[in-house]
This record gives C-alpha cells, structure tokens and sequence, in this order.
C-alpha cells in the first residue's frame, strides 16, 4: 500500500516543504510536490515572531499541495535551532533473576528509563530521540541487544537529543495555526544524516555538517549510532554579512560574492 508522507523544514531563509509517496511493494519514495518560500519571524533556527510565520509557512504547503493534488493533513517537522543538543546519560537498575532468568524487553525499557531519570530535572527541555549506545549486564559483559542474557545487574548508556520546549512548542503551534498536525519533531542533522549517510559510512566513522543560513548543524557517528548532535550559532548568513562589511557593500552583492 502506498503511504503518503510530508516534511516541513522551518528554516532561517527558506520554509520547504515535500510531500513524497512510499510504496512497500517496490520500496521506492516518489516526491509528489514541493513548496518552497522566503521564510520570516525565524532567527539562528528558532521561531521568535510567532505571527510573521504564518502565511509563509501556509503558502509553502499549499504550494507543495497543488503540485501534489492532495491536501496536507500532518507532517514531519525538522528543528535546528541553537536549542538542540545531545547528552550521555548512564542508567542503572537490578533485575530480579537471580535464578537465571533471561533479560526482556520490559527490562530494556525500565533501564533506557533509568538513564533519562538520570539527567532530570530538565524541565525547559523535550527529548526528541532516544538512542541506546551500549549495554553491560553484571558490568563485564557488553551487549548492544541484552535481551535474551542472564544476568542480576543491567547497566545502559544513552545518548539523548533535546531541544528547547518552547522552540518545539512553537513550531506545534504554528503548525495548528495552518491546520496541520505534527507527526513528530526531528533533530535537522539527524534527518540530514539519514538521507545522506550510508550504513558503511556510519561504521566506520563520519560526521554529517549542514550548513544553514544562521546556523550549523553537526551529526556525528561512530559503529553504526549517532555518538553527538549539535548545533551552533553561526551560519552562512554572517559570511555574507562579513564581505558586506569588509568590501562596503550591499548585501545583495555580499551574497553573490559569497556564492
């Protein structure tokens, strides 16, 4: 069955919009239509006019509709605002196998719970991922998948992607505002990544960097998993701002000598 499927990325510059089919018969993603528009009321990857956003964003989507001939009932949201980062966090807790019972699915969850209840209070901030690095079962044995291993002591290190809730609230309310749903909010260089990136090229170690006109987003891994998210302050906008400055000169023609 084919399912339709659309993402939004409110960007400094530009708000894009696509939306694209996934067929599992054939495996394969068809771009149906895309919405493309100067963005405004976002600076360094946040939202901070609240109003300036709306028509923007609801003139990308439409965009992307009539190209599509459907109508946009929810989308993913990409965020790479200054407010994402990623942390390690360790959790810890003691099954009751004593016995020789086998670690379960139930078990896995209660420690990834552990390691988040390990980095709390973080009440200004939402977990947009969750990723588990590594387990130890009775601290000698290391696993990426306990499931299935004896063991009376479960130990997890996870890596956690966070954003400002109130960035992220943000964007749900603009989204409400154009009458559309949120599917989900993903960190930008993780999308990035996913469509960038291949399997080897994470095994073996590689580092995704995007970018943006205010700011810079940096996904990096190592055997396979995500080992840091950042973003940083800075972005294309201020080399053009730069030769603006340095050559006296307009920033229309700051941009073309950039380019």
């Amino acid at each position: 069955m084919p399912h339709i499927i659309t993402g939004i990325d409110i960007g400094v510059k530009r708000i894009q919009t696509m939306i694209a089919e996934w067929n599992d018969n054939d495996a394969r993603m068809i771009i149906r239509g895309i919405g493309d528009v100067e963005s405004e009321g976002v600076r360094r990857g946040d939202i901070i006019d609240r109003e300036a956003i709306i028509l923007p964003l609801q003139k990308s989507i439409e965009q992307a509709s009539r190209m599509a001939g459907m109508k946009v009932s929810s989308a993913f949201f990409s965020y790479g605002g200054t407010g994402l980062q990623s942390l390690t966090a360790r959790g810890l807790i003691v099954l009751p196998y004593a016995s020789g019972g086998e670690i379960t699915h139930r078990d896995v969850e209660r420690v990834l719970d552990a390691s988040y209840t390990s980095i709390v209070p973080h009440h200004n901030k939402e977990v947009l991922h969750r990723f588990p690095i590594v387990f130890r079962v009775d601290k000698d044995l290391i696993t990426r998948n306990p499931v299935g291993i004896s063991g009376s002591r479960l130990e997890a290190e996870t890596l956690f992607v966070m954003a400002m809730s109130q960035h992220v609230e943000r964007i749900a309310e603009a989204a409400e505002r154009v009458g559309v749903g949120v599917d989900a909010v993903i960190a930008s260089p993780l999308a990035l990544a996913r469509s960038l990136l291949s399997k080897h090229k994470k095994e073996v170690g590689v580092m995704a960097l995007d970018i943006g006109a205010g700011t810079i987003g940096a996904a990096i891994f190592e055997e396979g998993l995500p080992i840091s998210i950042q973003t940083f302050p800075v972005g294309a906008q201020a080399i053009t701002h730069d030769i603006a400055i340095g050559l006296r000169i307009g920033l229309d023609e700051a941009e073309k000598q950039k380019k």
